[in-house]
């Protein structure tokens, strides 16, 4: 084990790493015998890093929403036994669309929990960007969200064609779009399904990754319907962004993603925004790990409170006119008022 390193993130990282063409995770639990005393992570961080490897975490897929599945061999947490500790089986359930349809029915029943999507937008699977982006979806799964975590570079997404610059009503979603039929198309459903969406970026100079760019574009056909219909398809949903980078950026990168994601209509709650900023493990940064964690919680609680209904004015719906009169009136009242204090006040 390298100096310095907790055996609780040691035992993660491990996780980390695919073990064979059958996607697995293989995890070797750590001994309690070694006699070299090495720094460990806070009893929080220790506990979030030992539960997420071992209560199981979501069984990730891009079929739909998942659970921890059962069967001979299998733990009910999805962990199989084996001679040198768990191996958790990834594999895509081929039963994605029916256990979905299942889940829409119980939550139309009054079922009530928050569906959350994670996006991890690095091309670098097991890097820092994915590894937040873990924590943050087990975070908002102890909230009792429903989630699902996606790797966007396994969706090719064709740059938007700025069909909204040469005419508005152009944009639209998913009628009039010209490359609806791309990986995008799988993408947009799972955001519609969702109450909450987290994305996860790596820093590149200054900016998301040129993937999750990409998707943010073509995400404004979904908020452009404001024109057809008078809602954005985001409105009302709550987002969080995370972002991860060895040099200077990821506030501003974090800047671009929370803005942009506001102005489509969707929610960012408070801790809803984290960022890692160091050339070392994530997993060996206490802050980092803390605010990741808040992501995930924060977005699936304020799903709760923030989620659905109608924020934005209609552009037909004429709640201006007198606000703007008043306005006017007030405004040149106080004109008066400060130049009947300062005579030598020119306008």
């Amino acid at each position: 084990m390298e100096p310095g390193v907790s055996p609780i993130s040691a035992s993660l990282r491990s996780a980390l790493v695919p073990a064979s063409r059958r996607t697995t995770l293989a995890l070797t639990p750590t001994g309690s015998s070694s006699r070299v005393n090495r720094p460990r992570l806070p009893c929080s961080i220790a506990v979030l890093h030992l539960q997420a490897a071992v209560d199981g975490i979501q069984d990730f897929h891009v079929g739909g929403w998942s659970r921890p599945r059962r069967g001979p061999g299998i733990s009910p947490c999805g962990w199989t036994r084996g001679l040198r500790g768990f191996i958790l089986d990834v594999t895509p359930s081929t039963h994605a669309p029916r256990r979905r349809r299942r889940l829409h029915a119980a939550l139309e029943a009054g079922g009530g929990q928050p569906r959350i999507l994670v996006v991890n937008g690095s091309a670098r699977r097991y890097g820092n960007t994915f590894k937040l982006a873990y924590v943050a979806a087990e975070a908002a799964r102890r909230e009792g969200a429903l989630v699902e975590l996606i790797h966007l570079y396994d969706y090719p997404i064709v740059p938007c064609q700025a069909c909204y610059s040469d005419d508005l009503l152009e944009c639209h979603f998913p009628k009039k779009c010209p490359l609806y039929t791309d990986a995008f198309k799988a993408i947009a459903e799972k955001i519609l399904e969702s109450d909450g969406l987290i994305i996860a970026t790596p820093v590149y100079w200054f900016m998301a990754s040129g993937q999750v760019k990409n998707l943010v574009d073509r995400m404004t056909s979904m908020e452009n319907m404001i024109y057809h219909t008078g809602r954005s398809l985001l409105e009302g949903k709550v987002a969080g962004a995370i972002a991860a980078g060895e040099e200077a950026g990821g506030a501003m990168a974090l800047a671009w993603l929370a803005l942009t994601l506001n102005m489509m209509g969707l929610h960012i709650p408070a801790w809803g925004l984290a960022y890692y900023h160091g050339r070392g493990d994530a997993l060996d940064d206490r802050q980092a790990l803390l605010d990741a964690y808040n992501v995930g919680r924060s977005v699936a609680r304020a799903t709760r409170g923030l989620g659905g209904g109608e924020w934005y004015v209609k552009p037909g719906e004429d709640v201006l006119s007198e606000i703007v009169e008043a306005a006017r009136r007030e405004a040149e009242r106080q004109r008066r008022l400060q130049e009947a204090r300062r005579p030598w006040l020119r306008k």
